[in-house]
Formats: structure tokens, sequence, C-alpha cells
């Protein structure tokens, strides 16, 4: 019996363990490759598209948050993400139908950028859901 694994490319496979496999490749075209409501979350840290750093990439925000709702099947969408493109992403996923659910602070030991005009030792992360699922009450 195929897996679902075996119907996308083996090449950009970059991880895998029996719960699952990390994909490498340009999300534009991946994330067309899955079937609707075929994945139970996922956990993005898009390019910010302001650093002026090798790793930012302008993308078509639109065309990738409609494939995540497309491809969620009742489950979470976990964002890291700072600056103007971060709060363009929340607006976009909400008019998708994404349900915000939480915004998480998380404190580092070291600075993100210690380069920068200000020195920053937090990410923000923020919680959508597609679905009907609750969060569980932790403590951070």
């Amino acid at each position: 019996m195929a897996s679902w694994k075996d119907e996308l490319p083996k090449e950009n496979r970059y991880y895998e363990t029996d719960r699952g496999v990390l994909y490498k490749g340009n999300s534009e075209e991946l994330l067309k490759l899955f079937d609707d409501n075929s994945i139970d979350g996922v956990i993005t840290d898009p390019p910010y598209m302001y650093l002026k750093h090798k790793l930012d990439r302008v993308f078509n925000q639109e065309l990738v948050f409609s494939e995540l709702y497309r491809l969620i099947n009742n489950g979470f969408l976990v964002m890291f993400g700072r600056g103007t493109s971060f709060y363009e992403w929340n607006v976009i996923c909400g008019k998708l139908g994404f349900k915000f659910k939480e915004e998480v602070i998380w404190n580092k030991n070291n600075l993100s950028n210690p380069a920068g005009a200000i020195g920053r030792n937090h990410e923000t992360i923020s919680i959508s859901l597609k679905g009907k699922k609750t969060l569980n009450k932790i403590f951070l």
C-alpha cells in the first residue's frame, strides 16, 4: 500500500520520521501538491521582507496563506514574525476564515539582531485556528 509521502517529490524531503516529513522548497509550489484538509497544523516563520537579509524572500502572501487555509483540517496555524508583514499576515488569515486564538511573546536569552539599531530579545508568535479545536491551558 502506497503512503501519502510517496505522492510528493522525494527531492524536497528535508527530514523524516514515522510521524511526518519536513519538506524544503518554494512554498508557493509545494503547498499545491497536498490534498485539501490533509494537514493537522502548520508552524511557519515566513520571511519578514524588511530585514534586508539573505533570508528575506518576497512571496505571494495571499496565495501561501490561502493554500494553508485549504490544507489545514481542524487545526492550528502558528506563525512567528515581526514588523508590518506579521500584522498583514494576521489580517489576511482573518479574512480567509482563520480565527485568532492567542499571541505569545517568546523571551530569548540572546539578542536576535545584535547589530541592529534596537536589540531584540523576543519573538512574537500568533496562534490561529481553522475549525473547532481549543487550546489547552498552559503556563508560559
